[in-house]
């Protein structure tokens, strides 16, 4: 699906969602029907394993501090923020634009980094 590489700073984490909801949209028809076919745990076991190590780094060296449980947890929020369905529930169940959709995950991804202590 061509979809951008997985984030390699903090910096790139926060504008992910952009990028990466962008290439939902331009492949939006492909990535409805990938959703709800055989492609969907093909797609999660490739370019979302990626995504979640590398999230999961990111989270890790951002909050060393902190506990293995809050990082992961917080990893796992921000995941969940950079995956098709969420995209698609935000654009087709909200009805929200690109653009909004956008910022929504843009404000998690924050808040959840923010909840470890990290500012912006």
């Amino acid at each position: 699906m061509a979809l951008p590489p997985a984030p390699r700073t903090l910096e790139e984490l926060i504008s992910a969602p952009r990028a990466l909801y962008q290439a939902f949209e331009a492949r939006q028809g492909l990535v409805k029907a990938a959703l709800h076919s055989e492609l969907f745990h093909r797609m999660r076991d490739t370019q979302a394993k990626v995504r979640w190590t590398a999230i999961r780094r990111l989270v890790d060296e951002c909050a060393p501090r902190r506990s293995e449980r809050d990082r992961r947890f917080a990893a796992a929020n921000i995941r969940y923020h950079l995956a098709a369905s969420t995209w698609h529930y935000y654009r087709f169940y909200f009805r929200f634009s690109p653009e909004h959709t956008i910022a929504c995950a843009e404000i998690a991804i924050r808040q959840s980094l923010e909840a470890l202590g990290r500012k912006f």
